[in-house]
């Protein structure tokens, strides 16, 4: 299922999937080098399979723009 902060748990990983899914329960294909996530048949996402646990790998097309913008912001935008 996919969590409020749009990301999925494999193997102690959170992987992002488009915020749009946030709730819904996605299919997760895993192999040694990559991770694909998939939505009624569809894959909606697919990202470089990572071993850190507790860690969160996150493709910026997945963020609502409001979350986009954030993300995007410089130390330097921060010290303001």
């Amino acid at each position: 299922r996919v969590h409020i902060d749009y990301h999925v748990e494999v193997d102690r990983h959170y992987y992002s999937a488009p915020y749009t899914l946030a709730g819904r329960q996605l299919e997760a294909r895993s192999s040694a080098r990559t991770v694909e996530l998939f939505h009624r048949g569809q894959r909606v996402a697919s990202h470089r399979r990572s071993y850190l646990r507790g860690r969160h790998t996150t493709l910026p097309e997945h963020m609502p723009s409001s979350h986009r913008r954030y993300a995007e912001w410089t130390p330097e935008r921060l010290i303001r």
